[in-house]
């Protein structure tokens, strides 16, 4: 799905970290170039159809048509994220930079950073997120992209790979209903209900099982914030059996208990 983000008045972009646990977003794209780079933990993203592992000091792009989610991540994990819009991505982004205004990624999408380029970089992250003056927040902005781009193109790049047609199609309709149950999916994808399940866990590395509880928690999450759901009820709509399953996986996939969400 298309998300629609929200930039304040007067900034080219913004920039903020991401710590666990956090809310997951669903496979969605945006109008706007997306930058991560990750501090700690390790995670897997799935984008368009290629599985993306990341460990510190990854930094991966995200283009506007290209639509991605989080698969997986440890509990440790934690990374910058920053976007800016099409009309700043023009202006600043000439010559051999202009890959990077692209609606879809024309090279590599994701590359290891030096150590001491990575801490340089979260330093601009930093100073985007923190500094209040427009003009000022701008310029982090301007320095932050150009600096990235400058450290990518030294950096080896990282390993994506290429997931099988039903593993991509399993995911995006677990995501528009994540109440699908297994013999249901595969029908839907082509495949048996233990070949999509084996398929599945070799290439995204997380049991299918697993993929489809962290959407139901997605779900229950969002209920509970609409003020209208205690914790029973946001389990029980989210698809989960009981509040005691409910309760295993929000223990087992974030490391709190359903109360502290």
């Amino acid at each position: 799905m298309k998300e629609r983000i929200h930039v304040p008045p007067g900034r080219d972009g913004w920039a903020n970290i991401r710590r666990m646990p956090a809310r997951q977003h669903p496979r969605h794209r945006h109008d706007q170039f997306e930058l991560n780079l990750v501090v700690r933990g390790r995670s897997t993203y799935l984008v368009g159809n290629r599985l993306v592992a990341m460990t510190r000091d990854h930094l991966i792009a995200l283009y506007p048509d290209e639509e991605h989610n989080l698969v997986e991540e440890s509990h440790d994990h934690e990374l910058w994220i920053a976007v800016w819009q099409p009309a700043v991505m023009d202006r600043l982004m000439s010559g051999a930079r202009r890959e990077w205004t692209q609606p879809k990624p024309t090279g590599e999408i994701l590359w290891r950073l030096e150590p001491a380029r990575a801490r340089s970089l979260a330093g601009i992250f930093t100073a985007a997120r923190e500094v209040t003056d427009d003009t000022a927040a701008n310029a982090c902005l301007a320095a932050l992209l150009l600096t990235a781009y400058e450290a990518a193109s030294v950096a080896p790049r990282g390993i994506t790979t290429a997931v099988h047609p039903a593993v991509e199609a399993a995911a995006r309709r677990l995501r528009a209903d994540p109440q699908l149950d297994g013999l249901a999916l595969a029908r839907a994808v082509g495949l048996s209900r233990g070949r999509l399940s084996r398929l599945f866990h070799e290439q995204v590395g997380v049991p299918l099982a697993t993929y489809r509880n962290r959407l139901r928690l997605e779900r229950a999450r969002d209920l509970m914030a609409d003020g209208r759901h205690n914790l029973l009820e946001a389990a029980l709509t989210a698809g989960f059996g009981s509040y005691a399953q409910f309760h295993r996986v929000v223990r087992a996939q974030l490391g709190v208990s359903p109360r502290e969400l």
